[in-house]
Formats: structure tokens, C-alpha cells, sequence
């Protein structure tokens, strides 16, 4: 108790990362780094649209892509799909933006009929077929270039700003701020549910969401796109620079994933050999019989007072102690180190303690335990009495504490 030798440090933090090989086979692509659901693979619940001829992804029954099952709606929803689907032609697409440009050759994106947004609308003004409008030898329009945002592969559609449509959208709805600074720092677009980008997290966070995500498909469970994409765009959207440490929605659809992986993370880091080095100690990881419970030293301002705990706990654990034996252990830790504020030196070295100070600790703690109402209760004709232990109190094997209001001694 007086000796000053220094303490042994805290094994370091373990560098958890996660197995590239297994997310590789499960779609993950590193460069550029994302997510990809191929379509029809059993770990996740992407399929084919069931149109025949389109390759649009579905992602739930009656398994029809969004714009198939759009029109199969209107259509009055038949109970024959198949036959719908054979006797129904397939939709355009809304819109393409950058994969295929005017067929008029306009340097410029094609919409869902095939031309761009000036010539669509020059055809309908007409009142002309695609085809007959193709027909006239239209000139092609010159281009606006590419997107002002660094990260966006699309075409502008505005002249005046050099955007996209959808940063369009959101310069707009941004208040329209100065636009080459903002074309700096504006997130990547991305219309598909089979491809989820990374590239827009923190790198702690990719590493937290691809660990999350890896344990989740060995759990056997399969995985819903739309979920991750969701999970990944609000931590993007809301600049999250660990996972860990943030305070998600406790309800909703969006970040149901984010909670799940959140929760996974501290199981994923967890090693029974450092556990006990912990402020927090959680039991089941020392030990899996221990179905639950902590022991917190999380107030113990004495660096050797925790030290001692931890060991103390190794000592238990190996003794085969009870999960409420082994919390006691955290109580008295805490019970001493209130103690220990009461010095002036607050007792952070052991040689500031000393058996002076041991002494003074338990007549500190007789007196607190004469002040509690439970003993205040007890007759002068009790069968314990007030000045003699408490006969429940048996010293513990190996040698612990007790804490009865009745008992203010110690084995130590």
C-alpha cells in the first residue's frame, strides 16, 4: 500500500479492420470504394426486374422495378403479372443524365425519350414522333460541359450555372450561395440502389460502417440495399466523423442500420484478454457465463486504486465469482475513492495513504454507515446490536468487502 512503483500501463487499443477478402466476395469494391448488389445474389434482396426486357433492379414484391411497378399500378394492379408483363412494353426510364447524350447529337443529356431536354421539348411543340423529329436533320446544340461539382460525372443543364439538375436543385435550395465554393464542397449524386459509394465518409467511419456491415452478413441475415444506401447519405449528410460517438434518431427506417452497427461496434472491439483495463468493465466479455452487468470504475480518480480493481477482478473471475460479486468489487472501489477526495492530496499515490490513512478510512465509513436510516431503525435489543458486525457477514474467499449498513468493516 506504500510502495510508489510505478503501475504497469494499459495494454493499447487493438487496430480492428475488416476482412477485405470476405466484403470483397460480398460486393465491396475499393476502388473506387463501394458497395455493389449484384443482381439476383442471395445475400441481399435485390433482384431483376420480372419485365421482360428490362434490367432495372426490384427490390421487393411483386418484385417489378420502380417504373414497371408504377405502370402495373395504373394498369389496375392484374393478378397476372406475367401476362402484364408480356403484353405491356417497357418503360422509358425518367431520366438518363449523363450515361447517353441527345440522339440529335446535342452535347447534352438525354432524357427518357432519347433527346435532350430542348429538343423534347421543340418535338412536342411540333407534335412530331421521336422518330419524325429525328427525321428533320435538327442541328445539334452546343453543350453546357460538364457539371461544376468536382465530384459529378453528369452534364449542366443550365447555362448560367454550370450545373446538373439535381446540384441545380440543391445550389437552389442552399439559398444559392457563391457558387464556385460551394461546387468545392457539394456531395456526389447517385440515382442507383445496386451501387453504394464510401468515398464521401470520414475514413474512421468507412472502417466503422464495413465492420458493422461485415457482421452483419455473417449473422446469415440478408441485406436490404435501400437500407445502406440510406444509412451511408445520413451520415454524408450530416457529417458524421465516428460512428461510435454519434447520436442517431432512436427511431426510424433511415438509420435503422446505423443503430444496428452502432450497437455491433463495442462487441466487434471487445478482447476477454484487455477487457479488465476497461473503466467500464463488461462482464460477459471477461467471461461469456456471465450473461450481463459491468463493473464501472469509471469515478475512481486514483489511478492505482482502478489498477487494484482490475486485478481484483482478474482474480474473481479466475476464482469463478458470481456476476453481483464482482460488481461489489466496482462499489467499493468507488466507496474508497470518495473517500480519498476527502485528503488533501485526494490520495492519488499510494504513499499518500498509508496506514494512517487506512485506519482513517474505516472509522470515515463506520460513521456514514451510523447515519444511514437503516441503522438508525435498529433496537438497542437487536440481535445484531449496534456496535457488533453484522453476523450475516462472512469474510469472502478470496478476501472482499462488505457493505451492509448494519457492518462497516472490511477484510482487506
Amino acid at each position: 500500500m506504500t510502495t510508489s512503483a510505478p503501475l504497469p500501463a494499459p495494454a493499447p487499443a487493438t487496430e480492428w479492420e475488416p476482412d477485405w477478402d470476405y466484403l470483397a466476395r460480398h460486393g465491396l469494391d475499393r476502388s473506387p470504394l463501394q458497395l455493389c448488389f449484384p443482381l439476383g445474389a442471395d445475400w441481399h434482396l435485390l433482384r431483376r426486374c420480372r419485365h421482360t426486357g428490362c434490367d432495372r433492379p426490384a427490390t421487393s414484391w411483386p418484385w417489378l422495378c420502380h417504373r414497371c411497378a408504377s405502370d402495373w399500378r395504373e394498369a389496375g394492379a392484374p393478378g397476372d403479372i406475367d401476362s402484364w408483363c408480356a403484353s405491356t412494353p417497357v418503360p422509358f426510364a425518367r431520366r438518363t443524365y449523363a450515361e447517353h447524350q441527345c440522339r440529335v447529337g446535342c452535347e447534352r443529356a438525354a432524357e427518357a425519350s432519347g433527346l435532350c431536354k430542348s429538343c423534347a421539348s421543340e418535338r412536342r411543340v411540333l407534335g412530331l414522333t421521336v422518330e419524325e423529329y429525328l427525321a428533320r436533320g435538327r442541328a445539334p446544340r452546343p453543350g453546357f460541359g460538364k457539371c461544376l461539382v468536382r465530384v459529378c460525372p453528369r452534364m449542366a443543364v443550365v447555362r448560367r450555372s454550370r450545373l446538373c439538375l439535381p446540384h441545380q436543385w440543391q445550389w437552389s435550395n442552399a439559398g444559392t450561395p457563391d457558387r464556385e465554393a460551394w461546387a468545392l464542397t457539394a456531395a456526389a449524386i447517385y440515382t442507383s440502389v445496386d451501387v453504394v459509394p464510401l468515398t464521401d465518409l470520414a475514413p474512421l467511419v468507412v472502417v466503422q460502417v464495413l465492420r458493422g456491415y461485415e457482421a452483419q452478413l455473417r449473422q446469415g441475415g440478408r441485406i436490404s440495399p435501400a437500407q445502406v444506401k440510406s444509412a451511408v447519405r445520413w451520415l454524408c449528410d450530416h457529417a458524421v466523423d465516428d460512428l461510435a460517438a454519434a447520436e442517431l434518431p432512436p427511431r426510424g427506417a433511415t438509420t435503422t442500420y446505423l443503430r444496428l452497427w452502432q450497437q455491433t461496434l463495442p462487441l466487434l472491439e471487445a478482447d476477454p484478454a484487455t477487457e479488465h483495463t476497461r473503466t467500464l468493465v463488461r462482464l460477459h466479455i471477461l467471461n461469456p457465463r456471465y450473461k450481463g452487468g459491468s463493473v464501472d470504475l469509471r469515478d475512481v480518480h486514483a489511478p492505482w486504486v482502478t489498477h487494484l480493481a482490475q486485478q481484483y477482478l482478474l482474480r474473481l473471475v479466475a476464482a469463478g465469482a458470481s456476476s453481483a460479486r464482482l460488481m461489489l468489487v466496482g462499489f467499493a472501489a468507488r466507496w474508497f475513492a470518495m473517500f480519498l477526495r476527502t485528503l488533501p492530496s485526494e490520495g492519488r499515490r499510494p504513499g499518500d495513504v498509508g496506514r494512517d490513512g487506512m485506519l482513517a478510512y474505516l472509522r470515515w465509513l463506520t460513521h456514514r454507515a451510523h447515519d444511514t436510516s437503516d441503522y438508525q431503525l435498529l433496537n438497542d435489543d437487536d440481535r445484531y446490536g449496534r456496535s457488533s458486525p453484522s453476523a450475516s457477514c462472512r469474510p469472502a474467499e478470496p478476501p472482499g468487502l462488505c457493505w451492509s449498513p448494519r457492518c462497516a468493516t472490511t477484510s482487506w
